[in-house]
């Protein structure tokens, strides 16, 4: 009876360290423990065993202790070896996939510099050619003052540009690039990613920009946010952003 209990068991300890060496992307650490409490077993059966049969034939069953333990040292060497060489790829294909991400970052800040300087550039191209038309009008031979911009002229310009060099924002969370996500979690959140991805589904569910900025000033109330902090007017300009075209 005992002797079948012990073979079945040592049966089911080969099934699940094949099954464990089987995983190419680390094996969970429940099932690490499942065969670590199985051998356990298997050892108090064959402690048992051997106190039975050590009257009869000491020197062998000395001898198949021995050679269990072996074993037992074998299995768990080759799992635990098996883990971390796992474990060590899933940590190198995490830090590739961040050195990626950052390079993506990168490529798409510098696109964002390139659309603000055009933008720039546009405004400058509005506003120079009116200039130049009121300083060189002539007012020898007219008697009269040269045409002045008017101030609502100026405005529309500025409009014009404010439209231009402020693009909005599909959504808050795709939008915001990590570099200002981290400042945000640091300066106005204490810290705590989870505070911060609170208050951004909060403000992407606001209806409109009216419905946002209450949200928002409640945010900054409840964290007794510095209304002059580079961080909230920041934060501000995104969500400003996000509900540009909404009322």
């Amino acid at each position: 009876m005992m002797k079948g209990e012990i073979k079945e068991l040592a049966e089911i300890i080969l099934e699940q360290t094949n099954k464990l060496l089987a995983y190419e992307q680390g094996a969970p650490r429940i099932e690490v423990d499942i065969i670590k409490e199985n051998i356990r077993k298997l050892y108090d059966k064959m402690e048992v065993l051997i106190d039975v049969n050590w009257q009869i034939t000491p020197p062998i069953e000395q001898s198949l202790e021995e050679r269990l333990d072996e074993q037992v040292d074998e299995l768990l060497d080759i799992a635990e070896a098996e883990f971390q060489g796992n474990l060590k790829e899933i940590n190198e294909l995490i830090d590739e996939q961040y050195e990626s991400s950052e390079e993506e970052l990168e490529i798409i800040n510098e696109e964002e510099t390139i659309i603000v300087d055009k933008a720039e550039e546009k405004v400058a191209s509005i506003e120079t050619p009116q200039e130049e038309k009121t300083e060189n009008t002539p007012t020898e031979n007219t008697g009269h003052e040269p045409k002045k911009q008017s101030p609502k002229a100026i405005d529309e310009s500025k409009s014009i540009g404010d439209k231009l060099l402020r693009k909005p924002l599909k959504s808050l969370k795709t939008s915001i690039g990590i570099n200002d996500k981290f400042q945000f979690i640091n300066e106005l959140f204490d810290g705590s990613m989870k505070v911060y991805n609170q208050a951004i589904d909060q403000l992407e569910q606001s209806d409109g920009l009216k419905a946002a900025m209450e949200t928002f000033n409640s945010i900054a109330e409840t964290g007794g946010w510095d209304t002059e902090s580079p961080a909230y007017q920041l934060l501000l300009d995104y969500v400003e952003r996000r509900f540009l075209n909404s009322k």
